[in-house]
């Protein structure tokens, strides 16, 4: 039976593996690409600790049971949480020090405090349900049953939590250090603050020398210099648009102004992505259309645009580190966000699985 069991998490762990690659094939950006990548490593690593946990009871000489599997299986939950918790401790130190320098630079918002937040809340679940969960061992009476039970729930509900943003992390490096084809024939910069001067600033300027290598080397590798389309509003603080400004940095750079559409309306990722592409349809309806934005800004740009029914690659611009943690801190709240269908049915079947653990053995 235990053989068995082995074999349906094996061929469970194959279909989400297929899954996964299906998404990714379609498109990178889909927030769903998470939610499966997090349920493939929660998986994972559930079914490799099982394997260690089954090959140890042998050689301890415990005979292979149904009994033992599910009572490794429900014991796992916990030890998860455990090992995992120097992982959450370091991962919470060094987004709390991003965090000082976030707040520093960028004000003290709540959304700045998200990592910090986040990492405090795992740290003291897994302590908090490890220490019960020892407590309550030795309780055979009902509602101690039960505590238990709703305590190794929380357990595996913090667990899916971390896989998912594992997934989240993994996903988003996956997204900016993708490097697209050379066979664009647009490039859309999204804009973002310039200076009171009407120059760059670092993080735009960043966006716009991406756009410039990669258009340099497709046009060494193909012969075809695509169209640079820059992107972004005036602020009631700025004295160009922010479109008008990266104009003026590429033509300074030797880059024709016949090779540079400028769109000076948009005010937000959504616009920059819809009215860009508006402009370049004009001139091409199936152009093939490349953007260029900040790292940790690829995967949420390219889901915008995959919403819209656009196909594009992105390509990521280098930032400060500190950017970075916040950043897939809101990936992670919002995938869960827009996946939360399928994340509640996910953590149903998990729920249903374990209390039919419980049942079994009790």
């Amino acid at each position: 039976m235990s053989g068995v069991l082995i074999a349906i998490a094996l061929i469970i762990l194959f279909l989400a593996a297929w899954r996964f690659n299906a998404g990714l094939k379609k498109n990178m950006y889909q927030y769903g690409n998470i939610r499966r990548l997090g349920i493939l490593i929660f998986l994972s690593v559930f079914l490799i600790w099982e394997g260690i946990t089954y090959i140890g009871d042998i050689q301890m000489g415990y005979p292979p049971s149904l009994f033992m599997m599910v009572f490794d299986i429900k014991e796992s939950v916990a030890l998860f949480m455990l090992y995992m918790f120097p992982v959450a401790l370091v991962t919470s130190v060094l987004v709390t020090i991003s965090n000082i320098s976030l707040l520093r630079k960028e004000g003290r918002t709540w959304k700045n405090m998200l990592g910090l937040l986040l990492g405090g809340f795992i740290c003291i679940s897994s302590l908090i349900v490890y220490f019960a969960l020892d407590y309550l061992k030795y309780s055979q009476d009902f509602t101690g049953l039960l505590i238990e039970y709703l305590l190794y729930l929380y357990a595996l509900f913090i667990a899916y939590l971390e896989c998912i943003l594992a997934g989240t992390v993994i996903m988003g490096f996956i997204a900016a250090k993708h490097n697209p084809r050379y066979d664009k024939d647009y490039i859309i910069v999204p804009g973002c603050q310039i200076r009171k001067d009407g120059s760059l600033t670092p993080l735009l300027k960043a966006r716009v020398d991406r756009a410039l290598e990669f258009a340099g080397r497709q046009t060494e590798k193909t012969g075809q210099a695509p169209v640079f389309v820059t992107s972004g509003g005036q602020g009631p603080d700025e004295i160009i648009s922010e479109a008008e400004a990266m104009k003026k940095y590429l033509i300074d750079s030797g880059i024709e102004e016949s090779r540079i559409i400028a769109e000076s309306k948009s005010v937000s990722t959504e616009e920059n992505i819809r009215f860009s592409t508006d402009l370049i349809k004009q001139e091409k309806e199936d152009a093939k259309i490349a953007f260029s934005t900040t790292n940790y800004h690829v995967f949420r740009t390219g889901n915008i645009a995959y919403e819209m029914g656009l196909s594009m690659e992105g390509m990521g611009a280098g930032t400060k580190a500190y950017f970075w943690i916040n950043a897939f801190i809101r990936e992670f709240i919002a995938t869960l966000v827009k996946e939360k269908k399928h994340h509640i049915l996910t953590l149903f079947i998990f729920a249903v699985l374990l209390f039919a653990m419980h049942l079994y053995l009790y």
